[in-house]
């Protein structure tokens, strides 16, 4: 306003742009569940997202890898939100980036890893050192006999 703009048709713009956005991701939504969602669960999605602060575009992500999960139930999706944002996450660029950093931690950290066994030789189910202890235990019973 300082500078003779109309702050009134920028947020208009934004908010258009937002409703947009929400209605894009209601189709996407949709489409993921291969179902209409309700008016309880298009409400409470409408209530997350304001409470949350985040972008439209994650609650699509969430409802994708809910699917992925095997479970598409509308509070088992806001969950998922509720955690990013407990994380910090408040866009699907932000996600993206986290995912990354697991990813490249997870491939620089230090890996473990378990012993393979021969599937020729028989399991008796003994631990290597309880093997060594019974080795132990038959050759001191041999030298006392």
């Amino acid at each position: 306003m300082y500078f003779g703009e109309n702050n009134d048709t920028n947020s208009n713009e934004i908010n258009f742009d937002k409703a947009q956005r929400k209605s894009i991701m209601f189709e996407n939504v949709e489409r993921i569940i291969a179902r209409k969602l309700t008016p309880a669960d298009i409400t409470r999605i409408h209530e997350t997202l304001g409470e949350y602060d985040q972008e439209p575009e994650l609650v699509t992500e969430a409802f994708r890898q809910a699917k992925e999960a095997g479970n598409v139930d509308v509070k088992y999706v806001m969950g998922y939100l509720k955690t990013w944002r407990d994380m910090g996450i408040s866009s699907l660029n932000e996600l993206r980036m986290k995912e990354e950093r697991d990813k490249l931690r997870k491939a620089n950290g230090v890996r473990t890893y378990r012993r393979k066994t021969d599937p020729q030789k028989p399991s008796d189910g003994m631990s290597i050192a309880e093997k060594a202890r019974r080795k132990r235990l038959q050759r001191l019973n041999k030298t006392e006999n």
